[in-house]
């Protein structure tokens, strides 16, 4: 029997190329089954093997792949029979659990195209590997193979303008595609570190404005551990809208902001040719970035967005009529 979701309640759905976690049990064939419990490998037992767990998507032809291996890495999937206790095995991600290390390399899988209909689910299937005769839960009864949702995914920011001298709200939004077009991610609730936030000038500067998003009436919403406390700058989006809010310097600016969404120490990937933005830190989730603002259709950027401020003068010194009197 296989089942997505280790040592936690299955998630609703997995975006295209993040990692799942898997429950994989070995069970005897009686009726109803059970877990068979001598299937280990160790000193007592040698009754397991290696077992592959793959993805079958029902759709023709199918719509992406599961995760390739590195070079210099064994199979994703692919769980080594000295893994099993008891008849149960996992491959573990970093939601999985806080005491659970991630299986590496991470097992996902990744749509080719990033406008995908998500609404046949995908099956997830186990197999023993490297022996003459393999069991798999292909083979096994109703409910043997569990189904999952896959959905392309994105976090996207808005553009904003406006005076000089107050403060911009960038809408941000986690959105998925449904198979016609971009919808809001409603059950999608974290935050975005001040560190995964990088700020560059296209005109004006140099002082950057001052990031104020942590003062967003979301952030009063708190998430339960093991989420980043709210912190200066913290953008907080709940039920999948957050608010970027950038204080200027009572300067016109142009600003491009941008989240740096890649895994732990990668760079910013934005499409942007100037100006050149770096970040210290970043949110490591790779999966949602997309095709933002001028990267190409194929190509997976960072989310990133203008805010204009001063692109128009205060109410105070906006003439509104003239008119000349000649005697």
């Amino acid at each position: 029997m296989i089942q997505a979701g280790a040592v936690r309640t299955k998630p609703p759905y997995y975006y295209s190329g993040q990692p799942i976690d898997v429950t994989v049990t070995a069970m005897n064939a009686a009726s109803p089954p059970v877990a068979t419990l001598r299937y280990e490998y160790n000193a007592t037992n040698k009754n397991a093997n290696d077992v592959q767990v793959s993805i079958v998507d029902p759709v023709s032809p199918v719509r992406g792949a599961a995760s390739t291996a590195p070079a210099t890495s064994p199979q994703p999937g692919l769980i080594p029979k000295t893994s099993f206790v008891k008849g149960v095995a996992y491959i573990y991600t970093a939601d999985s659990a806080a005491s659970a290390t991630p299986t590496t390399p991470s097992f996902a899988y990744t749509y080719t195209s990033f406008r995908t209909d998500p609404t046949t689910k995908l099956t997830l299937r186990a197999t023993e590997s490297g022996v003459a005769s393999p069991v798999g839960s292909a083979a096994g009864p109703a409910g043997a193979e569990d189904q999952i949702e896959v959905r392309n995914g994105r976090i996207r920011i808005g553009g904003a303008y406006g005076s000089a001298k107050g403060i911009l709200k960038l809408p941000v939004r986690a959105e998925y595609f449904d198979g016609l077009t971009w919808r809001l991610s409603a059950g999608e609730n974290f935050n975005i570190p001040a560190a995964a936030l990088g700020l560059g000038f296209a005109t004006g500067g140099p002082t950057a404005p001052t990031n104020l998003s942590n003062t967003d009436a979301l952030c009063s919403q708190a998430l339960p551990a093991p989420a980043p406390a709210v912190a200066a700058g913290t953008v907080c989006v709940r039920a999948g809208v957050g608010n970027l809010i950038l204080q200027p310097q009572s300067a016109p600016a142009t600003v491009v902001a941008v989240f740096n969404l890649g895994a732990t120490g990668a760079a910013v990937d934005d499409c942007i040719a100037a100006p050149a933005i770096t970040t210290a830190g970043s949110l490591a989730v790779p999966w949602l970035r997309s095709p933002n603002g001028v990267c190409a259709a194929t190509k997976a950027g960072d989310p990133a967005a203008r805010a204009t401020f001063g692109v128009f003068s205060p109410e105070t010194r906006r003439i509104i009529h003239v008119r000349e009197v000649f005697n």
